[in-house]
């Protein structure tokens, strides 16, 4: 299924942004009346939410300990849709020097650049930023990788084995000559799996019956 990009603000009553306790499906902090929003976190979380179709493994602490967080989901440095990109403000893990940022990839360019979705703790409640192929932030701001979105897993169809004949059909296309003769025929029937004694032993019987 193609990706569908987030470029516009989500409705104040979309549940992906809604705290749990107040009827939505967001875990993050309470932010403003029933919504996780503007937080950056709390609109991660919920764009996942919305891209998985099922509650993320995602953090729900500060930006900056996101890409360090045992989630289970592969990391990277290469931008790839949905992914959520991850900077940190000073040192990670130390919220005294700033808690850092999260934001959503929409868009990839053919220069390298991104569009990403996002919000801001005391700020807008979303908004869309062009960043370069370098993912600057600002000065302050640390990029640290990318958090990938799980691959949906192919399920593989299942092919029905063939059904196996039984040692007289295979014995009548001996007879016909579908397996040759000699040697030639014990390779044969062994690659299709027959076993040449058996085969050969229903052969004789069956032109011996044919003899009477």
């Amino acid at each position: 299924m193609a990706y569908v990009a987030r470029l516009k603000e989500p409705s104040t009553d979309n549940r992906y942004w809604i705290k749990t306790t107040k009827g939505g499906l967001n875990e993050c902090i309470l932010i403003k009346g029933n919504s996780c929003l503007p937080n950056c976190v709390g609109y991660a979380w919920g764009r996942w939410y919305e891209l998985l179709g099922k509650k993320p493994k995602l953090s729900k602490g500060n930006a900056e300990n996101w890409y360090n967080y045992n989630d289970g989901y592969k990391r990277g440095k290469t931008p790839k849709l949905g992914a959520v990109i991850c900077w940190r403000k000073g040192k990670a893990g130390n919220a005294n020097d700033g808690a850092g940022h999260v934001a959503i990839v929409e868009q990839i360019n053919a220069d390298g650049s991104i569009v990403a979705s996002e919000s801001n703790y005391g700020g807008s409640r979303f908004n869309v930023r062009k960043l370069s192929k370098t993912f600057y932030l600002g000065k302050s701001y640390t990029f640290q990788g990318f958090i990938y979105l799980p691959e949906e897993e192919k399920k593989e169809e299942k092919k029905e084995e063939p059904k196996k004949k039984t040692t007289h059909e295979v014995a009548l296309e001996v007879i016909r000559g579908k397996y040759g003769n000699g040697s030639e025929r014990k390779k044969k029937l062994a690659a299709a799996g027959y076993n040449y004694t058996t085969v050969q032993a229903e052969v004789n019987r069956i032109l011996y019956a044919k003899k009477k």
